[in-house]
């Protein structure tokens, strides 16, 4: 009986290779990483003996592969019930979210770094808009002053009382509270020459327009601000004058615009200069259609003056070819060939006398 059983089991029983067997009694060592894929048609239950520890250590080992590599993986498991399938499906959640990985970067910083500033469109800063002139000799103004001071010169705190009690007088000159005097230069004793310019909120005055203004303002009424600062001031040789000198009349020439746009301002340095930029082109355009001509004359604002009640503009100038200046009559019959529908298309205002040469005036004469 016992060897009819044994005999039995070897007829019906499967026999594998010793090779086989050998691979069988290997199998309860192997861990995930060991075993080959397996299809679907190999796939056995897990046998209880396998340790779900080194199944955890092997997810962390899968995580940190490519996410191609995990794919394969978890594709080849069975979905069954047990432990191992609830951490393969953990697996495949994270995986199939890159997004997480993403996260454990440091983030891009958003804020700008210190003392930089960004503007934006209708925003109000407390900066002052640019003046828009170009600061020069030309528009600088000088006044000279009879100063005795120890040691036949002044010293820092003299220098700047000397620009407090210039400011004083301009504002009030100009009407202008925002007005002052910056100063560029202090020479000379007894008789102290001041070099300076005039600025505002936003403009800067130009020279012509300063010494007209203290002219009016007059000597004694100038003194007497300054007094206030610079007591030691004892007279005023020269109220005001531009800093270069301004050339012989019959180089001078004139023209008059109807009127100008409520955005310029003819008092403003900015208005000046555009005016030179905007006569240059006019006499380019008569040297070309008269002359057949094609060189570029230089045109020199030297005042811009404008009466009360009046919106006339009256521009006084000098045109100049390289370094040699014209002579006024010259130039003024020159741009007379031009129609005043053509300089007015250029200077952007109609014209009430296109040019003429200067004619002295009082208001001219140095004080």
């Amino acid at each position: 009986m016992e060897e009819l059983t044994v005999g039995t089991s070897r007829e019906t029983g499967v026999h594998f290779p010793k090779d086989n067997e050998t691979r069988l009694s290997q199998t309860g060592n192997l861990t995930l990483a060991d075993r080959p894929a397996l299809t679907t048609s190999q796939v056995s239950p897990l046998t209880p003996q396998e340790d779900t520890t080194t199944a955890s250590l092997q997810l962390t080992t899968v995580t940190t592969t490519t996410i191609a590599s995990t794919t394969t993986t978890t594709t080849t498991q069975p979905i069954t019930e047990s432990p191992t399938t609830t951490t393969t499906r953990r697996t495949t959640t994270t995986t199939t979210a890159p997004a997480s990985r993403r996260t454990l970067s440091p983030p891009i910083p958003k804020t700008k770094p210190r003392g930089t500033t960004t503007l934006f469109p209708f925003t109000t800063t407390t900066e002052a808009p640019p003046r828009q002139c170009n600061v020069t000799e030309k528009i600088w103004v000088k006044t000279i002053l009879t100063i005795h001071v120890r040691r036949n010169r002044l010293d820092s705190i003299q220098r700047q009382n000397l620009r407090r009690g210039l400011t004083q007088a301009l504002s009030r000159a100009l009407n202008d509270t925002t007005a002052q005097a910056q100063v560029e230069t202090v020479f000379g004793s007894p008789n102290v020459t001041v070099g300076y310019h005039v600025i505002g909120a936003d403009m800067v005055y130009p020279s012509s327009v300063v010494v007209e203004a203290l002219h009016s303002y007059g000597r004694d009424r100038l003194m007497g601000d300054v007094r206030q600062f610079v007591p030691m001031v004892t007279a005023l040789p020269n109220t005001a004058a531009p800093w270069k000198t301004s050339p012989a009349i019959s180089l001078q020439l004139k023209t008059v615009l109807r009127f100008v746009g409520p955005g310029d301002d003819p008092r403003s340095c900015r208005f000046s200069q555009m005016m030179e930029q905007r006569l240059e082109n006019v006499f380019s355009e008569a040297q070309a259609k008269v002359l057949d001509v094609h060189t570029r004359l230089s045109v020199q604002m030297l005042s811009v003056s404008q009466s009360v009640g009046s919106p006339a503009v009256s521009l006084v100038y000098m045109v100049r070819n390289g370094t040699a200046p014209l002579n006024g009559t010259a130039a003024s019959n020159l741009l007379g060939q031009l129609t005043a529908e053509m300089v007015g298309y250029f200077l952007f205002y109609p014209p009430l006398v296109i040019a003429e040469r200067k004619c002295p005036s009082a208001s001219s004469m140095p004080s």
